[in-house]
Formats: C-alpha cells, structure tokens, sequence
C-alpha cells in the first residue's frame, strides 16, 4: 500500500501498489492537515504530522488488500 497525505482535503488516500488505484480515502475528523508521516515497525498504523494544526495522527488500520 502506498499513503497519500491529502494535506488541503484534510484526508489520506490508500492507493494499491498492485492496480494503481485508490482503494481507501480516510477523511481526518474536522478537516485537520496530515503531512508527512510513517508506519509502524508491525504495520498496523500510520503516523503522520498535522502541520498546521500541531498535532499527530496516528490511523489504526486493518487494509490489507487491494
């Protein structure tokens, strides 16, 4: 899976490595500002920066597919 930080849509796109289509669009709640970030050393979630608004993000995820 490849994530797509989606900084002024205050989301994060899922896009698979396989088809090269988006599978996934988490939306952050109330808008936020996701920028740069990282997985977790067990993959299982997504850690980004809230440039604008001074906070981190982490997304717990289960997707494996796509």
């Amino acid at each position: 899976m490849l994530y797509v930080a989606n900084r002024n849509e205050g989301s994060v796109s899922v896009i698979s490595f396989r088809t090269r289509k988006v599978i996934h669009k988490w939306r952050i709640p109330g808008g936020g500002s996701p920028d740069m970030g990282d997985v977790s050393a067990n993959g299982k979630v997504l850690w980004l920066s809230g440039r604008y608004n001074s906070v981190v993000y982490a997304i717990r995820h289960a997707a494996r597919g796509g």
